[in-house]
Parts: C-alpha cells; structure tokens; sequence
C-alpha cells in the first residue's frame, strides 16, 4: 500500500486520532512513522483537534520530543511524518522479565521527561496525557513523548484550564475534581510513569475507573521498599495531591534525583504558577456556589476523545450494574459523568451514554433502597444534572447545517425535513435524555424547578417547541408528561407550556400543534396529550379556544377526523369549545 512518496510496511499501533504506520521514504529510503487519518466519518472538531496537534508539535525542536517532518492532506485523508522510534515505554515494561527497569535506567528515563517537559511548559505547553504509551524509545535508550492530540498552549495570566483531559491511571487529582489546574498536572503524570517504571505497576492500580478515580482523590500512595532514598524523596514530592505543595519549577531541576543530569534547551521562562493564584481563587470562589443562578448557562468546547469516553462510559455502567453504586454519591464522580453534557464535540452516543448511566440507579434489576437514592437524587441536583442535561438538548437540536427550528419551514413538513438530516444516533439520543429528565422531574419537585430555571436560562423555549414537532412519541409522550407535571404541581411556570404549545408566530402553527398533540397513535401518549389539554383548557381556557377556532377556521382537519376526535376532546377537556 502506497502514499504517495512512501511505501508502507506495516501497521505499528493506533494513535489518538488514526492509525500509525511504518513506512519507507522512496527518495531516501529512511524510515518513518506515518499517521494516517480517513476524513470521512470525521467531524470538523475531530480535523481541527489533529490539525492543533500539528501545529503545536511541529513547532517544537527538542532531543525528547518525537519531531513532525511533513503534514499533508487531501480530499479524503491525512498523513502526518515523523521519526519511527520503535518501541513505546509500556511496551518496555511489559517485556521486561521483572515488569520494572533498573534505578539507573529509571533515572535516565526520568531525565529524558523532565527535560522534555521543561521545555514544554518554558513554551507555555501542556501535553495532558504523559502515559507510558506516549513515551517512545529509542534503540540508545533515549526518551521521546509524542502524541500531541491533547496539548495545549497557556498564556500568563489565562492559563488556569478546567477542562477534563488525559488518561485515568495518570491523572492528577485537581482533574478529578475538576478544579482549574496547570503546569502541575504534567508533573503528577511524571510521577505516576517514573513510579511505574521503578516499581513495575501505577501508584494507584485497579481495574474499575470508578475505583480509579477513588484512591486518585482519597487513599494514600504505598510506598515499596526497593525504590532508593533519592527516588522515593522525588516521587514523594511530586505525587502531592495538593498541586500547591508539589515539586515543580525551577525547584524541580535541583532534586538530587535529576540534579544536572537534565539537558536543558533554552526557550522561553517557566511561568510560576503562584502568578494564576487570582484565576485560581475566582474560579474556586465560583465552583462553592449551590444555586442555579450561579450555574453558567454556556457552551465549554473543547477537545474530547469520542470513544476513550465511550469505553470509559460503558466500563462506569457495568459497575453500577453489579451493584457499585457509591460513585454516585460522590459529587466529583458525577460531576466526572455530565461534563460532556455542554460540550458540543461530544458526540451522540457520549450524550446517550451518559444519560444511560445516570438512569442505573432507579431502573437496575438490583436498585438500592429509597434512602440511598434520595442520597443520589441530592447529589444529582448538586451538580446540575438536570439544567446540564436540559443544555444537552439545546446542543443535540442544533447540531447540523442548519437548526431544525427555521421559522421558513412550515411546521407540517418541517418533521420530514429533520429526518433527512438526522440519523437514529441523535433521536435515541435525545428519547434517553429526555426519559431521564422525566423520571427525575418526577420523582423530587427540586428538579423540576432546576428544569423550568434551566430552559428560561438557556432560551429553550424554541427547542422544545421543535421536539414536539418530531414524530417520535416516545420523546413527545415524555416530553408531555413533564409539562403536565408543571402545569399540575408548579402553576407558577405554568405559562412556560403556554408558550410551547399555545404561542406560535403563526396563527395557524398553534392550531397545528394540538392537531398533532390528538392524533397521537401511542395509547399512552395519547392519554397524556389529552390530560395536557385539560390541563391548559384550566388555566388558559381564552388562548386555547383561540387555538380551537384556528383548527377550524384553516380546515386543517377534514370532516371525518373532526367527528373522530371530537367526542374525546370534549370528554377530557372541563371548557366549552365552540365547534360550529
């Protein structure tokens, strides 16, 4: 198989965003590795995310850090050029006949990061994910990170990041609980690799994610004897759980365990990371406040790793589904779950996913007694599950080359129009989404007022007008049994199901919408399309004869269907109708 100029010999691994290959230069005959990536099936984050990878890496002129050679691109894909290091850190351990390497060559190894990463953060760079996958090696021994895919750049003075990025096992615990973070993270990672490397296994070892996350926040790290004085004084300083208490820069060079034994290549100044305490300290100072004013309403974009997350997701499920439940007590774990929920490059089965698993504990074969579900339930409103789930739907509506709520589509066919540009993925989706935001309004009225604060907060009046124009009853039957909820328990957000099903810009739109709330097929939608007639007959009687009159007035409906539907809107509904 050819590209272009290069022929290639192998298939070596997966990167984060394709496939990695050993290929031959023809005009030289070097040796390269060549990351390939189909567009097709690919978003526009997805290119952009590669392209930032590139953009960052190939920048960059250090002995320890894998350099790009060429980036090329055409209509349906893209090659990335890099020195071909044979063999990755993991891959080392693995194959060693211990499972760990020697203090000496641990040492060599950990300068070769240290370097890297001085060099890195002098240049204001974040990598995010140092595992020892994307250490590479090279047949002298020398370390090499690559893998670029979640870095980022940080400015003085804006560089407190809070999105949630990296790899479990190496991740550091102000990640976890999402607290801004720094430089220090990177940091954190290296102590976890460099722990690996002298001991054989992670400082925290499980193979459940939810557990994972657990001893990263909470347990103390065990430390073993064969790890020498100047080792363990360094990893000891750099596995602090308080980033403020962690080795870090300059003071990091002058341990005795690196002590000029680090190359250091000139660029830039390290920043301190006590000049962010002000980005920290407001940041904090948001993160402690526990009312829905003080819930940010907005998108927060950014890089995710689309099926990392899945894995992660369904790995989360499983436990819960054997009866691990204690993560959802914990707002730090729950709050791990939502964050995808207001990112808009996170794709349609993460959002599906996450609603999945948030509705384990009240369906599971295994469901907990009433006492630790009301626990979950608190945690649940503690974080915002519902405004963030509500946020998701403002994000799954939207999604596409245009918003299915475009007024110049007539509301008769603007359902046929959707369907051509959505697939199954987006309506199960939001069926899930919606299913759980049901059975929680439900189950506790605090959650239905975060849903009414949710959807005035984020202009969702719109949005739901569209969702009733969808043919699914499922997401119609739902989505009506929340309305009634309102309209019976919270008169007060009473006119929010006004505006929805009764105010439309277009007189006859209004008149519409309750033909199609009466001919639902579904039994079950039906009965609460026609329990939300009464409803709204009680306490806007005016506007809905108003819509009535339009019914008939356009000759929306034909005779027949008139006297088919007339006897059951009479019967539910305690308002007269003029139906002459």
């Amino acid at each position: 198989m050819a590209f272009g100029a290069y022929t290639t010999c192998e298939l070596v691994g997966e990167g984060s965003f394709g496939q990695v290959f050993k290929a031959k230069r023809y005009f030289d005959g070097e040796i390269v590795a060549i990351k390939a990536v189909q567009k097709h099936g690919r978003s526009d984050e997805e290119l952009k995310s590669l392209r930032q990878e590139w953009e960052i890496q190939r920048e960059l002129q250090h002995p320890n850090i894998v350099p790009i050679y060429g980036c090329y691109e055409n209509k349906s894909e893209i090659w990335v050029e890099t020195e071909y290091v044979p063999k990755d850190l993991h891959k080392v351990l693995r194959t060693s006949k211990s499972g760990h390497l020697s203090v000496d060559r641990t040492q060599a190894i950990t300068c070769d990061l240290v370097s890297a990463l001085y060099y890195l953060h002098s240049k204001g760079i974040l990598h995010r994910d140092i595992k020892p996958q994307n250490v590479l090696i090279k047949q002298n021994g020398q370390a090499m990170l690559c893998d670029f895919g979640f870095a980022r750049s940080m400015k003085t003075g804006t560089c407190m990041l809070t999105s949630i990025k990296g790899t479990p096992l190496y991740m550091a615990p102000e990640l976890i609980e999402e607290h801004p973070y720094d430089y220090n993270v990177d940091l954190w990672s290296l102590g976890c690799i460099v722990f690996e490397i002298v001991t054989g296994a992670p400082p925290f070892n499980t193979n459940s994610i939810l557990h994972l996350i657990r001893l990263i926040r909470d347990v103390q790290i065990r430390w073993p004897d064969c790890i020498s004085d100047n080792c363990k004084s360094f990893l000891q300083r750099l596995l602090q759980k308080d980033p403020s208490r962690r080795l870090t820069w300059p003071a990091l060079l002058e341990h005795p365990f690196v002590k000029d034994k680090v190359v250091i290549v000139e660029e830039g100044t390290v920043t301190g990371s006590h000049l962010l305490k002000d980005d920290l300290a407001n940041d904090e100072d948001e993160s402690r406040s526990n009312s829905l004013s003080d819930w940010n309403p907005v998108t927060v974009e950014s890089n995710i790793e689309n099926e990392e997350w899945i894995a992660f997701l369904q790995k989360s499920m499983e436990e819960i589904m054997d009866g691990e439940m204690d993560s959802l007590l914990q707002q730090n774990c729950v709050s791990v779950f939502v964050s995808p929920l207001r990112n808009p490059r996170a794709s349609f089965r993460v959002v599906k996913y996450v609603a999945c698993l948030l509705s384990l504990p009240f369906v599971a074969s295994n469901c907990p007694p009433k006492d630790y579900l009301d626990k979950i339930e608190q945690v649940y409103l503690d974080v915002w599950v519902v405004p963030n789930l509500v946020f998701a739907l403002k994000l799954l509506m939207s999604k596409g080359s245009r918003k299915p709520y475009n007024r110049k589509y007539k509301l008769e066919n603007l359902d046929d129009n959707v369907a051509i540009k959505w697939n199954a993925n987006r309506f199960e989706t939001l069926e899930y989404s919606i299913l759980v935001l049901c059975r929680l309004i439900h189950n506790q009225k605090k959650f239905l007022t975060q849903f009414c604060d949710a959807i005035y907060a984020v202009n969702g009046i719109e949005f739901l007008k569209e969702l009733l124009k969808l043919r699914e009853e499922r997401i119609l039957g739902n989505l009506i049994a929340i309305f009634n909820e309102i309209l019976r328990s919270q008169p007060e957000n009473a006119n929010l199901v006004k505006r929805v099903v009764l105010v439309w810009d277009q007189a006859e739109d209004a008149a519409m919408m309750l033909c199609r709330l009466l001919a639902a097929t579904d039994d079950i939608t039906s009965a609460r399309c026609c329990c939300l007639i009464r409803l709204l007959g009680g306490c806007f009687r005016a506007t809905l004869e108003d819509a009535w009159s339009n019914v008939l007035s356009v000759g929306i409906l034909s005779t027949k269907m008139l006297e088919d539907i007339k006897p059951e809107f009479s019967e539910v509904s305690n308002i007269t109708l003029n139906l002459k």
